[in-house]
């Protein structure tokens, strides 16, 4: 059992249904002493084995102890809030959850989609100078390691942009401080191997239920709380950076740097799996520049494998 890794098996909970097996996209599980395990060197961390089990042996680590630890230190430390927090918390005003984020300690609310916004402009720009050829998104962590893993020869199609999550650190990072701590609040289980990877960065990547218990450990109901009208995001309100959460949205926001550029829009790592196979033929381009929008979750983020609803 490996808790250190952001998704683990609770043997004592595993009724060795194998449901986790059979649905793994890459086969990343192994049962081992009569138990389906995770296996690191193999697993993307899309969440698929946690949202099929039916017990709930399948487990995403929980950070939230060493967020309460990081707002302990003198530094302030800020939220990162995915785009999909307005489907996750319906009919809730923007200035509730930053009245209640700011009442668990943080020194301020902001958008992840400001830091898509970044990506966008970045990749519109590389887009313009780049020749032909095949070029795939680096927003999804899940898909990155993917393609790494499981389409190695797609490995260098990978664009250099960071992910709206690190580009919005880094933003962060600019406008408050270096000595800041960040810390996202998602769907998505990816981003923890991203905190694991980049703690330069992104302090704690922590999901929309860890929040919701969070909220809930300290007895705040953000619906109930009264928002103030000069409370808003920090620095600014996101604007097409939001439409990231949803398959497409990218792609929407790229504006079209050349007509000379091709765009497609992939979801689900299965599709993602048969669109790079040796004999594709949807990624083979001569004189045009193909750009693939990739995301792991059917759909987009909002189908995240850690969001609340159903």
């Amino acid at each position: 059992m490996n808790h250190s890794y952001p998704v683990y098996t609770i043997e004592a909970e595993c009724q060795d249904c194998y449901k986790c097996v059979r649905h793994c996209p890459v086969k990343a599980i192994r049962v081992r002493d009569g138990h389906a395990a995770v296996i690191p060197e193999l697993c993307v961390a899309c969440g698929k084995c946690v949202e099929v089990c039916p017990v709930k042996a399948k487990q995403v680590r929980n950070d939230t102890g060493r967020a309460r630890l990081l707002l302990q230190d003198t530094a302030p430390v800020y939220a990162s809030i995915a785009p999909s927090w307005v489907s996750e918390f319906r009919d809730l005003e923007a200035g509730k959850l930053i009245r209640a984020l700011k009442m668990l300690g943080f020194a301020g609310v902001s958008e992840t989609a400001l830091g898509a916004q970044m990506v966008s402009a970045e990749t519109g720009e590389f887009l313009r100078k780049a020749g032909p050829g095949v070029y795939i998104s680096s927003a999804c962590p899940a898909v990155v390691d993917y393609v790494k893993k499981y389409a190695p020869s797609y490995a260098s199609n990978v664009t250099s942009v960071l992910s709206p999550v690190l580009s919005h650190t880094k933003l962060l990072r600019k406008l408050y401080g270096e000595e800041i701590g960040v810390v996202f609040f998602g769907p998505c289980v990816a981003k923890k191997n991203e905190s694991d990877r980049h703690p330069e960065l992104l302090d704690l990547a922590l999901t929309f239920k860890d929040l919701e218990e969070w909220l809930a450990s300290e007895s705040i109901d953000p619906y109930q709380i009264n928002p103030i009208d000069y409370v808003s995001m920090v620095p600014e309100r996101a604007d097409e950076g939001r439409v990231y959460a949803v398959e497409g949205g990218m792609n929407d926001t790229l504006r079209d740097p050349g007509s000379d550029v091709r765009y497609l829009s992939v979801s689900g790592l299965h599709n993602l799996g048969t669109l790079l196979s040796e004999d594709s033929t949807a990624v083979q381009v001569r004189d045009c520049k193909l750009f693939i929008e990739c995301l792991a979750c059917p759909g987009g983020c909002v189908n995240g494998p850690a969001k609340i609803s159903d």
